[in-house]
């Protein structure tokens, strides 16, 4: 007979688990956010959170978060990041299980005590909101890193460690997919190459279109699809944020959502020679595009002659 153990005024943290839901969004990665809006939560409600939700008495922790996003969101999760590799036991009467969750995060002031155990998700369906919370939405990365810069006190605190870790593993990524002077055997080719070599294999960017804006291409998203060709640099990650740095300073790129930018840098996914996917920085022009500049083909020469928008005195 199993001995209770005796009664205590001590109080406890309370086990809660979330999904990180990645999802990509027409070639854009994106993570699920929604607006928290549970009961009795005060001054908590309206912040930007994650799907989450308390463990239940000997429930699974996989279960709590099926049970929990499908609750908050109508989503059906399809994969979590460590259940697969989960291991179970049984013992003098104890079932376990042992996992390995994306993060585990812990307050030790504010709130309710909360040991919180965080996994990479992915989900089927459309988001839908809840009684506990609204407005859940797909949110690029490189917006929601804006969010996290300009305004961390609008995000629930405990999911602010899982959201940067993710973030700074993808931002990080080696790989920017340049379409026009940047080009091997173009230009500006040795500027793309000023901090380190990069390797280079031809890639495609969907869903985009070509705009000829006389000495250089731009780079627009198209809701009418097309394909802009070009190819794929991979630099060593040591080097990459000062290859970025190069790059931006010639793209002028200065930072998200400045107005002053030429071109915005995001993450998009591009298509490899043999079918395969990247994800990878893309520099997206910012400005008044000319009339008559589309590029049909979605292909950049540094010797196409500018359009006739521009011979005439127009501005890019």
């Amino acid at each position: 007979m199993i001995e209770l153990p005796a009664p205590t005024t001590e109080s406890f943290a309370v086990p809660c688990a979330a999904a990180l839901i990645v999802r990509t969004v027409g070639g854009v990665p994106c993570l699920l956010l929604q607006t928290r809006c549970k009961p009795g939560a005060g001054r908590e409600n309206g912040l930007l959170e994650l799907p989450a939700g308390k463990v239940r008495e000997y429930e699974s922790v996989f279960d709590t978060l099926r049970r929990e996003v499908a609750e908050e969101t109508g989503l059906t999760l399809t994969q979590i990041g460590g259940e697969a590799a989960c291991r179970t036991g049984a013992s003098l009467g104890y079932g376990v299980q042992t996992f390995q969750p994306y993060c585990v995060t812990q307050n030790l002031s504010g709130g309710y005590s909360i040991l919180l155990t965080t996994f990479l998700c992915e989900a089927a369906g459309e988001p839908q909101g809840s009684s506990e919370s609204h407005s859940p939405r797909w949110v690029p990365l490189t917006e929601l890193q804006g969010l996290l810069d300009a305004r961390p006190e609008t995000f629930y605190p405990l999911h602010l460690g899982a959201l940067r870790q993710y973030l700074a593993e993808q931002l990080a990524t080696p790989h920017v997919f340049v379409y026009g002077t940047l080009k091997p055997g173009h230009r500006n080719a040795a500027w793309a190459a000023a901090v380190a070599q990069p390797q280079a294999q031809p890639a495609t960017l969907g869903g985009a279109a070509l705009h000829h804006l006389g000495a250089y291409p731009g780079l627009v998203f198209a809701e009418t699809g097309g394909e802009v060709q070009g190819h794929l640099y991979t630099y060593p990650p040591a080097q990459m944020d000062a290859a970025l740095a190069r790059l931006d300073e010639l793209e002028g790129y200065r930072a998200p959502g400045d107005a002053a930018n030429l071109y915005h840098r995001e993450l998009r996914e591009v298509t490899l020679a043999d079918g395969s996917v990247c994800t990878a920085w893309v520099y997206v022009y910012a400005q008044p595009l000319p009339e008559h500049s589309l590029l049909a083909g979605g292909e950049w020469q540094d010797d196409l002659p500018a359009p006739a928008s521009l011979s005439e005195g127009g501005t890019p």
